[in-house]
């Protein structure tokens, strides 16, 4: 533990499962268990962390007990893992056989060693066969029994295929990286030349290594470096085919999906942003029954598949058209919002896109209610961009409403909160406030020009690159500002264009 607030970010990353494990684990020490559990729960009540706070309640001896309840908790939390966790199980059997092994019970330390390799050959963890390896090999050549020189080769010949698969594995986490890397330099390559390196530098290492992998775990990152590799290339054919063939390597392997389900989550959730950032929505509502027919185990992972499955199902609505099903889907964001612990700023990202598809579906009502939540109650500093994007939605909103008197007094403070916050007037988002600010004060016969006026300044931001643009807002304000000009509803326009 380095820092002061390493035993409070602990804490409040913990599930209530665990937290109840904790207490009653805690409870067993009798007075000294008492002591911490006072600490953890004062911890466990701030809503910010307050070390002076705890300094008046603890004492001088708050430095040592901080330390003493961090350690206390991941003792704790490896035994609660340990029920569920077959990785967990596997290192608490080889020091179990260690153990074993001090003792002279060499035929309970065979026993337990053998019960750890059969379920790290299940799990094709190469690492913890490996140690187990050496372990058995130790304990040969302590009993020497006879015919032990034959166990010796056959365990040198297992150590040699470990080490094999090991290497092969580790290598294709060396290229996943290396490719990962150039991803997120630049998503995708435009300049012919670096596509030509590309390809020479890994096309024919990639062909020649196509189902060639022996260990189960470097195949599924032979798929991940393949769906980089023609990331890069812009193929996105290629790209959908092993992403989707990484999910089903997870779907064929459920131990292995069990056991390391935020991976998976992972490479799901790479399939579904590679089908987002390629326009490929129709892909969405399939990989999506997937994600929501899994079977996460904690409430940490409920709560990420919770925000996988709303976050592209909102994409999904908002960018297909297909309005079936909206309804349901915001009761469960609004339960999810409060169900599961979510940080700031992807709660801030999953009500900006709820506002955004009740735009498109012109609910203003519901719009502005559900801005409000970011507007009034989520007051937080993160996602700046996000939160000068929704003053511009929901103007246009109150615009639509007819809301005069909320609409004046909504402009006069967001242009305040835009200078305070050091926007040029040049800005997309004070220019838009201005622009929607004459529209609303121009006499009913003016109003159409204006439109037009918006519909010129969006349409030049196209060639002024100079001017960011959060979230595409500038097609999304084209669209209203068409819609009404043409007298059309929104989403008309928008699934048209």
């Amino acid at each position: 533990m380095k820092s002061n607030i390493d035993l409070y970010n602990l804490i409040k990353a913990m599930s209530k499962s665990e937290k109840r494990y904790f207490t009653l684990d805690a409870q067993k020490t009798n007075r000294k268990g008492s002591k911490y559990l006072d600490l953890f729960q004062a911890i466990k009540d701030m809503d910010i962390y307050d070390e002076e706070k705890l300094k008046k309640k603890f004492g001088v001896g708050l430095p040592h007990d901080k330390i003493y309840l961090y350690e206390a908790i991941l003792r704790s939390m490896r035994d609660y893992r340990s029920s569920t966790s077959i990785s967990a199980q596997i290192r608490e059997m080889i020091l179990d056989s260690k153990y074993l092994y001090e003792r002279g019970l060499y035929e309970q330390c065979q026993d337990r060693l053998q019960t750890a390799r059969d379920l790290a050959r299940d799990l094709d963890d190469q690492l913890a066969l490996l140690e187990i390896n050496k372990e058995e090999r130790s304990l040969v050549w302590q009993n020497r029994k006879k015919y032990y020189e034959k166990d010796i080769d056959q365990l040198a010949n297992q150590s040699r295929l470990i080490r094999t698969s090991f290497s092969e594995e580790m290598l294709y986490l060396d290229l996943y990286e290396d490719l990962s890397k150039l991803v997120m330099r630049q998503f995708e390559l435009k300049d012919e030349k670096e596509k030509t390196n590309l390809r020479e530098k890994y096309a024919e290492f990639l062909e020649k290594a196509r189902g060639n992998t022996i260990s189960s775990r470097a195949q599924r990152r032979y798929f991940q470096c393949q769906a980089l590799y023609h990331q890069l290339l812009g193929d996105f054919d290629n790209v959908y085919k092993y992403y989707y063939m990484v999910v089903d390597w997870w779907n064929a392997n459920p131990k292995y999906r069990d056991e390391e389900f935020y991976r998976y989550i992972v490479d799901i959730s790479n399939l579904l942003h590679a089908c987002s950032v390629k326009g490929q929505y129709h892909y969405l509502p399939d990989l999506l029954q997937t994600l929501e027919s899994s079977s996460p185990k904690n409430i940490h992972d409920k709560g990420v598949v919770f925000q996988k499955v709303a976050i592209y199902k909102l994409m999904y609505h908002i960018n297909s058209g297909d309005f079936e099903g909206v309804d349901l889907l915001l009761d469960k964001i609004d339960v999810g919002l409060t169900q599961f612990r979510i940080s700031k700023g992807s709660k801030l990202v999953l009500i900006f896109n709820v506002v955004c598809l009740l735009f498109v579906f012109e609910d203003f009502k519901l719009c502005i209610s559900w801005a409000d939540r970011i507007l009034k109650k989520e007051k937080t500093s993160s996602r700046q961009d996000i939160q000068r994007a929704i003053r511009i939605v929901q103007v246009i909103a109150y615009l639509e409403m007819e809301m005069d008197e909320e609409l004046e007094s909504t402009i006069r403070a967001y242009q305040r909160y835009f200078q305070k916050n050091g926007l040029s007037r040049d800005a997309f988002e004070f220019r838009m406030i201005s622009h929607l600010n004459r529209y609303y004060l121009a006499p009913l016969n003016e109003q159409k020009q204006e439109l037009v006026n918006i519909q010129k300044y969006l349409t030049g931001l196209k060639e002024d690159k100079s001017v960011h643009i959060p979230f595409g807002l500038d097609d999304l304000f084209s669209y209203w500002a068409n819609a009404r000009l043409n007298k059309q509803p929104i989403r008309e326009v928008f699934y048209v264009s």
